[in-house]
């Protein structure tokens, strides 16, 4: 369920439970063009990611052993 009071852009107050560098994801939905953009090899924190479909550079940002940011760059 959405909570309304709850702000996505807030960093967490708890940090993850293991190191930023081990927490892997793959695959991303691009902020710009919705594509879904599957990685077999994984990513992890401040990787640079491109969107395979609009070409759109990112870097992404840990917020938790969950949850990523996609920052433009």
């Amino acid at each position: 369920m959405f909570d309304e009071d709850r702000d996505f852009d807030e960093e967490p107050n708890v940090k993850p439970s293991v190191p930023l560098a081990r927490i892997r994801f793959y695959e991303f939905d691009c902020p710009n063009c919705d594509a879904n953009n599957p990685m077999n090899d994984g990513f992890k924190h401040d990787d640079e990611l491109v969107c395979l479909y609009c070409g759109l550079e990112f870097k992404v940002k840990t917020v938790s052993e969950n949850r990523f940011k996609l920052i433009p760059i």
